[in-house]
């Protein structure tokens, strides 16, 4: 596309800048479809081969995409190499992606690695859809895993567990950790952190169920001896065979998933040596334009979270679209010039 030479380039399109006369009705219809019909769908035939040198062609090609479904949200605060905060747009999902450049000891934690598998969660940032586009994929591992929500309460219900309904839904007594790259730009009253906030994991708001579950964040709060049995209930039948469905993305999927709705998961990842066989993903978060649904009070607005979704982003910090994985420096990942500068920041 002429004109295009950066990131910021590309943060400055809109839909009309992408004419799509046969794609677009194709993208609407799927929006609706993971909206208010079966809240998935894996769509296949992204050509990322034809960008193996071309990494902002390739970030343009799915930006048009994603302006089709709706409008992208900050979906993650990341660091630059001088250690600032900046909004990220385009996230990138890898194994590695908190690498040795941010070993330095802080309360961030920022040398965390995570090479287990991924618990079943909803994310946090009230978006409506999640858009991941497979860009390689690892030799072992590394599958995609998605179950339904509303199958969840509703088996709870048919069990006749209702107690664990009416607890998972009570208000006021659930509280959520903050990420600190999060919270380390807002305040409370006192001038401390705000290191909690309430969240209900299942809100009934307008006619509609949405969930906002992820089993691992409370083992930092003290659960009642009910709270617990509920977690445990759901993320039991999340990793059942009979409510989950399992699929190994393979380079030009894209996973699109209704996030008040679908919990999403990974299995452990293996990865190879070689730049193709490491799985690295590129995410959205979408805003989503085809029949939107209210989103409870506790999604958004919050603290951290801006009331049409996404992260906010302290006033002074820059919203980017990274081309490549930004903490990743093993010359595969990082731009050069971004490597140049996360290593002069450790001397």
């Amino acid at each position: 596309m002429a004109g295009v030479s950066s990131e910021q380039d590309i943060l400055k399109l809109r839909k009309e800048d992408f004419p799509l006369p046969t794609l677009a009705p194709k993208l609407i219809q799927i929006g609706k479809e993971v909206n208010s019909g079966r809240g998935f769908k894996l769509v296949r035939g992204f050509p990322v081969h034809h960008y193996t040198e071309d990494r902002l062609g390739l970030v343009l090609a799915f930006w048009g995409v994603g302006l089709h479904l709706g409008r992208p949200l900050v979906s993650q605060t990341d660091y630059q190499a001088d250690g600032t905060i900046f909004g990220s747009v385009l996230n990138h999902v890898t194994d590695g992606r908190w690498a040795t450049v941010y070993k330095a000891e802080g309360p961030d934690n920022r040398g965390k690695i995570d090479k287990s598998r991924l618990a079943f969660h909803t994310d946090q940032g009230a978006t409506d859809l999640i858009a991941l586009l497979s860009l390689s994929a690892a030799p072992e591992g590394g599958h995609s895993k998605w179950v339904s929500a509303i199958a969840i309460h509703n088996e709870l219900l048919r069990r006749g567990r209702q107690d664990l309904v009416e607890v998972l839904s009570a208000e006021k007594t659930w509280y959520t950790p903050r990420k600190v790259s999060q919270q380390a730009y807002e305040r409370n009253a006192e001038g401390e952190m705000a290191g909690f906030e309430e969240e209900v994991p299942f809100s009934y708001h307008d006619g509609y169920l949405s969930v906002h579950f992820e089993a691992n964040k409370y083992q930092d709060i003290s659960l009642t001896p009910l709270q617990e049995e509920a977690v445990w209930a759901v993320a039991k039948l999340a990793e059942s065979p009979e409510f989950h469905i399992s699929k190994k993305l393979q380079p030009g999927d894209i996973e699109i998933v209704h996030n008040p709705t679908i919990f999403h998961s990974r299995g452990e990842v293996i990865d190879g040596e070689a730049s193709r066989e490491k799985r690295h993903l590129l995410r959205w978060w979408i805003a989503s334009d085809a029949n939107k649904r209210p989103i409870p009070p506790y999604f958004a607005p919050r603290s951290n979270v801006q009331p049409t979704g996404g992260f906010k982003v302290p006033e002074t910090s820059p919203v980017r679209l990274p081309l490549y994985p930004y903490s990743r420096h093993d010359g595969l990942g990082q731009s050069p010039a971004e490597l140049e500068l996360a290593l002069q920041a450790l001397i």
